[in-house]
Formats: structure tokens, C-alpha cells, sequence
């Protein structure tokens, strides 16, 4: 599922980051992958299914394993996505897969893994497989004092930003495979009945197997003590320290500290502000280290449980940074607004993630209706399978840098949930630009573009039309602009869908999809598809 790890990865790596690392390009994928997927196949001899209804003493079970597999059959007209001579072709696809949800005493996390082998018919494309990892974990070590922190994404990022856009990773030639992940042991405890130490160590990697652009290293080391805040007590203070190397294989490594003093202070029951001071000491801008100064504000309002609004301002070596973030859930809506500036190195530590997936929207919006993550999960695949909604389709795809580079991102996100009828509707905005504009040509968008932007929306539409079969109706398009090249491309893809039980435990569905391409990469496509998936 889509966001998952993105969100605990927030959470671990510092805003400072540029650079990557200076390695041969090789994937941990494959040994990890086996891992996770041997504990997992382990957990699953010991657990069983829950039913559609558990009782409620069920409701708190700790570990939840779903096998999988589908088979999906599509007929296009257009196999290689030209704009002459187009080919067509029937794609053959066996996907097995696993997601599995930890909820026990020493364990919290989400795993979905997925291997897809792909059959060209008419071979107008090489057979190939791709891998599909979303994975985050807390595992508490010791005591409720030392933990560790893992998270892990395999997906499809396109290389470029300017060409094909196309959701099918199966045969668009701008995707490539990227395999990104974190590991953070920590320390957390009182030094004494009022002070607590936090001492953490985060190692990340990204990779992909696209040679003009670059890998991606970072570590990092941050100490934190903060107050133990009493019952009552309204103010609360804390000092960090840190220092983080940062290394792209083509770009210079980077070294950045920072140190800062805080305090948070309980307006009232339901409102909270803070406030930082600081300095900042990096190479980042420069090929000298430099010395800045920062300091930021914020507030974090909390209503009830059903409203939230946080805003932040800081200021950095890098300029302004603003983070604000509105939510407010009703018995039958979910209503999302998010506008962030920050640096991006890599995937994994974008100051917020993209809100727009169907299956972080469901989940939000059950979240109101069932707490405990493993119901939740079951109540969101049973949704997402019901209505034929994709669980993994993202309306704005992420384009592949070879340095650091700074985003300001705005999106608006809608669900409305009928009697009978589920609307989703998403509309937003990113703007990039490369952080270091002295860095010279790296082989990426920025070599001819100051800034890359980027505009999508999307709506989709779902009607049950009996208890076990809906059919949908979803409409996107996305449009790339470039300053300095004047690149420009624009899609629209229209969706007709059929979803229907097939039995307890198999789905079945069917999509007709129209695809229009224009700007440097234009072509037109019609293509329809079938899907059959069981879960055992």
C-alpha cells in the first residue's frame, strides 16, 4: 500500500539532506525481500484469517497475513506507445504477493510485497518481471528503551519528467525500478524524573537501475533532550544536535550540522505552539562549509478527533520551509489540504507525502470507525476490492534527480461515501527546482530546466450495483512545464470499470481505459484489461 513507509520515514531522516552515494549500483532488494517474506510465511503457519465480522475480543489480534495472487490479461492497441505505426499486443501478467500487519507488543508495522512476471504475446516488448515492496516496522528491542525503525519501497519511478507518463509500468520505457531503504536503531529514556535522552543512528540508501541517474546514501546521527511533561504541566522544552553525510554517485558528498532549543507550550486543551532556535553549519550551497542560522514557529490544533490543523514556518540555509496540513473527517467525508516547501533527497524523506491513494484515503477515513490497524486493513482491502479501485494508483508520479533538489507541493483531497456510490477527487501542484544550481550538469531534467512543474487531478466514481459487484468510472490528467526548455507534455486517461465477487475469496474485474498523450512524447492508446484476484 501506497505512503506507508513514506510517513514513518518523515519521521527519521532531517530536512538537510543533499548528496548520494559514491557505489557500484547494486540492489539489497533480494535478499531482504526473502527475508521479510520467509518471517512473514513463518507468522502465517501460526495465524489464521480473520472473518469478515470477528467478535470483538477477535478485534485485537496481533499479527495478520494475506497471501495473494491475480492474473490479468490486457489487449492494447498500442503496445510501445507511439505516436506512428503502433503495434498491438496481448500482456500476460502473474502477480503472487503478501501483506501482512503487525500489531503485537514488540512489533507495529505494514508489509506488502508483490513479484510480477509480465508475457508479451505478440513480443513487441521483452518479458520481464518487477517487484513491488511497501514496507515499515517498530520493533522494540529492549526494554521500551531501545527500538529499531526499518521501512523499505520497491516501485516504478519515471526517469524523466517529461516522458511517458503512463500508469503501465509493464511497458512504459521512462519507469525504472527503484529500491529504497532505512534502518534507525534508537535510544529513548529518562536521565532523570524529568529529562529524557533520545539518541538515534539513521541509515538510508536509494537505488535504481537507471545509469544516468544517480544512487543515493545518506546517515546521520541526532541527540535529543527533551523535559518529561507532567500531568498539567504546559510547557515543554527540548535541545537537539545532529550531523548527517550525504552522497549521490554524481554528485559530491555533503556534510551538514545542526544544532537547536525549543520549546512547546499547551495554549489550551486543544491548541499547541512551539517555537526553535538555531544554527546550521553545511557544505550544501557551497563547496565551503558555511555557517547559517535558523529558527521556526508552528501550531497544531486538534478540535476533535475528527479535525486537525498543523502549520509550521521555519527558515534554513535554503530559505523558507512552510508546512501546513488540514484534515477533518465526517460520518460520511474525508477532506485533505496540504501545502509544503522543503528540500527532497531522497523518496523516502519528502517533508509530507502525496495524500492522493485510494487506500491512504480509506484508511484515514475508517480510522474514525476502527482503531486497531489489522480490522482496519481488512475493512480497507474489502473496500478497495469491492469497489475495483486500484490500492497502489497514484495520479502524480515522481520523477527521478541526480542531486538534492527543493519542492513546494500543494494538493486538495476529497472522499464522499454514499449509501451506494464512493467519489474520490484529488487536484494538486509540485514545483522542483535543484538545490545547488552551481553543481553543473548531472544528466538529469535540470540540466535544461530552472524548475520543473507539475499539475494533476483526478476523480473517480464507484456505484455498487448489487452487494458483491460495482462498477467505476475514473478521470485524470497531468501536465509537465519546464522553465528554460520550454518542455511541456499533458495526458488525460479515461477509465471504465467492472468489479465483481467471483467467490469468497476471489475478485474479478474488467477495464476499458482511453489514453491521450500530447507534447514530446504524444501518442494515443485503447486498451482493455482483466483481472482475477484470490486471497487465501
Amino acid at each position: 500500500m501506497k505512503t506507508a513507509s513514506m510517513r514513518l520515514a518523515d519521521d527519521l531522516v532531517a530536512g538537510l539532506s543533499a548528496g548520494g552515494a559514491r557505489s557500484r549500483k547494486r540492489s539489497v532488494a533480494g535478499s531482504l525481500v526473502w527475508l521479510w517474506l520467509a518471517a512473514a510465511g513463518a507468522a502465517s503457519a501460526q495465524t489464521t484469517d480473520a472473518p469478515a465480522e470477528p467478535a470483538a475480543e477477535e478485534r485485537k489480534a496481533g499479527l495478520w497475513v494475506q497471501p495473494r495472487i491475480s492474473a490479468g490479461l490486457t489487449h492494447t492497441d498500442n503496445s510501445l506507445q507511439a505516436s506512428s505505426r503502433p503495434e498491438s499486443d496481448n500482456i500476460l501478467e502473474i502477480s503472487p504477493g503478501v501483506h501482512a500487519v503487525f500489531n503485537t507488543a514488540r512489533v507495529r508495522g505494514d508489509f506488502d510485497y508483490s513479484l510480477t512476471a509480465i508475457h508479451f504475446g505478440n513480443n513487441t516488448q521483452a518479458d520481464s518481471t518487477q517487484q513491488s515492496l511497501d514496507a515499515y516496522a517498530n520493533v522494540d528491542l529492549w526494554g521500551n528503551r531501545v527500538f529499531l525503525d526499518l521501512a523499505g519501497v520497491i516501485d516504478q519511478q519515471s526517469i524523466s519528467a517529461f516522458g511517458t507518463q503512463s500508469a503501465d509500468t509493464n511497458r512504459n520505457g521512462n519507469l525504472t525500478q527503484q529500491t529504497r531503504f532505512l534502518v534507525s536503531p534508537y535510544y529513548r529514556g529518562g536521565l532523570t524524573k524529568t529529562t529524557e535522552l533520545e539518541a538515534r543512528y539513521t541509515h538510508s540508501t536509494a537505488r535504481s537501475d537507471a545509469d544516468e541517474r544517480s544512487d543515493y546514501t545518506q546517515q546521520g546521527a541526532t541527540v535529543v533532550l527533551r523535559n518529561r511533561r507532567l500531568q498539567g504541566q504546559r510547557l515543554g522544552w527540548n535541545i537537539e544536535a545532529g550531523v548527517q553525510k550525504a552522497d549521490y554517485t554524481l554528485e559530491r558528498e555533503t556534510t551538514a550540522r545542526a544544532v537547536k532549543a525549543g520549546l512547546s507550550y499547551d495554549i489550551t486543551a486543544y491548541l499547541t505552539g512551539t517555537a526553535f532556535v538555531g544554527a546550521e553549519r553545511n557544505d550544501v550551497l557551497t563547496t565551503e562549509t558555511e555557517s547559517y542560522s535558523t529558527w521556526g514557529v508552528g501550531m497544531d490544533w486538534r478540535p476533535s478527533d475528527r479535525s486537525r490543523v498543523s502549520a509550521d514556518l521555519e527558515h534554513h540555509y535554503y530559505g523558507n520551509a512552510h508546512n501546513l496540513a488540514v484534515e477533518h473527517r465526517t460520518g460520511r467525508t474525508l477532506w485533505r489540504f496540504s501545502d509544503w516547501r522543503n528540500v527532497v533527497g531522497s523518496s523516502l524523506d519528502e517533508a509530507v507525502p502525496l495524500m492522493s491513494s485510494n487506500y491512504d484515503l480509506l484508511d484515514s477515513y475508517y480510522l474514525g470507525q476502527e482503531s486497531d490497524p489489522i480490522r482496519r486493513a481488512q475493512l480497507v482491502e474489502a473496500e478497495l476490492e469491492r469497489l475495483g479501485f486500484s490500492n497502489t494508483e497514484d495520479l502524480y508520479r515522481r520523477f527521478l534527480t541526480s542531486s538534492s533538489r527543493l519542492d513546494r507541493n500543494q494538493q486538495l483531497a476529497v472522499l464522499l461515501n454514499g449509501l451506494r456510490s464512493v467519489y474520490t477527487i484529488a487536484i494538486g501542484q509540485n514545483r522542483s527546482q535543484r538545490l545547488d544550481s552551481d553543481s553543473g550538469p548531472l544528466g538529469d531534467d535540470f540540466d535544461t530546466n530552472e524548475s520543473i512543474t507539475q499539475r494533476y487531478w483526478g476523480l473517480q466514481y464507484a456505484h455498487r450495483l448489487t452487494p458483491a459487484s460495482s462498477m467505476t468510472v475514473a478521470l485524470s490528467g497531468m501536465k509537465t512545464e519546464g522553465v528554460g526548455s520550454n518542455l511541456s507534455e499533458s495526458s488525460k486517461i479515461l477509465q471504465i470499470g467492472f468489479a465483481t465477487q467471483l467467490a469468497p475469496r476471489t475478485s474479478g474485474s474488467v477495464r476499458l481505459q482511453r489514453m491521450a498523450v500530447s507534447g514530446t512524447a504524444a501518442y494515443r492508446e485503447t486498451s482493455w484489461r482483466g483481472v482475477i484476484t484470490h486471497r487465501f
